[in-house]
């Protein structure tokens, strides 16, 4: 579940491996950059850590876009049927 509603789709998802990072902590630190009521565009930061250094080993960045309503107050109940 997003914090919209679970009706998203993931719209772009990129990642890009910069280091390795063998047998060592990982870190992320993550920041969304942009909301709006139609999507989202979050980044993350991956971190190698030892006991002396941390370094950058790997970036991503993902959009996701709303497909549907975000909450029941958003959905529209349906037009009476009129008689014929």
């Amino acid at each position: 579940m997003t914090f919209w509603s679970p009706a998203v789709a993931t719209s772009e998802y990129k990642f890009n491996y910069l280091r390795r990072a063998v047998k060592v902590a990982l870190i992320a630190r993550a920041q969304v950059i942009h909301t709006s009521k139609t999507q989202a565009v979050c980044r993350c930061e991956v971190y190698a850590a030892d006991e002396s250094q941390e370094y950058l080993c790997a970036v991503s960045q993902g959009t996701i876009a709303r497909t549907g309503p975000a909450s029941e107050s958003e959905v529209k109940p349906p037009l009476p049927q009129q008689a014929p």
